[in-house]
C-alpha cells in the first residue's frame, strides 16, 4: 500500500492509504471531492450515492471516515442520460459489476459498502442517511426529480450534495426550490459547474 495523501498536501484531519492502482485510474479530484464533502458535512456516517460511476469519492469516504455507503448505478443498456440527452448503454464507462471486488481489493469495508443497481432503487428500502450526494450525475446529466422518490424518504437532518451547471440553473430558474443552499463551491478544474450543498426545504 502507498499513501498518496499526504497531510502537508491536504491538512485535514484524516490520512488515507490507497494502492497505486487507485492512483493511477482515478484523478486527485475524486480525493478533494471527498474530503470537501466531509469537511462541510464533517458528522456525515451514512450516505447515499447516486451515480456513483467508479466510486472514487465513496472509496474514499469509507476508508478514510469509516463510512457506510448505499451505491446506486449499472450497466443497464438504453437506461442513460448524458447532458439531459438519451445516451443508451454506458457499459463503456462504467465497471458496475466489477466494482465490488475492486473496492474490496482497494481495502474497502465491505460491510459497509451496499450496491443498488438503478432498476431496483425505486422500490429498495434505503435507510435515513446523513447525505445524499451525486457528482456529475444527478441534477448534471438529468434532473433532481429523477430520485425523487429517494428524497421523500429522508427527514429534515439529511444533507444533498449535487454537481449542477449554471446552464441548467438558468434553464429553470425554479429548479432548486426545493432546497436551501448552504454552501456553493466551484468544480475543480472547470467553470460555470458548481457543488452544492443544500437541505431540503420540505
Amino acid at each position: 500500500m502507498e499513501k498518496i495523501v499526504q497531510q502537508q498536501a491536504y491538512p485535514f484531519k484524516h490520512l488515507v492509504n490507497f494502492p497505486q492502482e487507485f492512483e493511477r485510474v482515478y484523478t486527485w479530484s475524486s480525493v478533494v471531492e471527498a474530503y470537501q464533502a466531509m469537511k462541510v458535512y464533517p458528522e456525515t456516517r451514512k450516505i447515499i450515492e447516486i451515480g456513483c460511476g467508479q466510486a472514487g469519492v465513496a472509496a474514499i469516504q469509507n476508508m478514510s471516515f469509516g463510512c457506510e455507503i448505499w451505491l446506486i448505478d449499472g450497466n443497464n443498456p438504453g437506461d442513460r442520460t448524458f447532458g439531459y440527452e438519451h445516451a443508451g448503454s454506458m457499459e463503456h464507462y462504467s465497471t458496475w459489476h466489477d466494482l465490488p471486488e475492486t473496492m474490496e481489493r482497494w481495502g474497502c469495508d465491505m460491510s459497509k459498502i451496499h450496491f443498488i443497481d438503478i432498476p431496483t432503487a425505486p422500490s429498495y428500502d434505503f435507510p435515513i442517511v446523513d447525505l445524499i450526494q451525486s457528482f456529475r450525475s444527478c441534477g448534471y446529466h438529468y434532473p433532481l426529480s429523477a430520485y425523487e422518490f429517494l428524497f421523500t424518504k429522508q427527514n429534515n437532518d439529511t444533507r444533498y450534495l449535487f454537481t449542477i451547471t449554471d446552464k441548467q440553473l438558468k434553464k429553470e430558474p425554479g429548479y432548486l426550490k426545493d432546497f436551501e443552499i448552504e454552501s456553493k463551491q466551484p468544480q475543480i478544474g472547470a467553470t460555470k459547474i458548481n457543488y452544492y450543498y443544500m437541505r431540503s426545504k420540505k
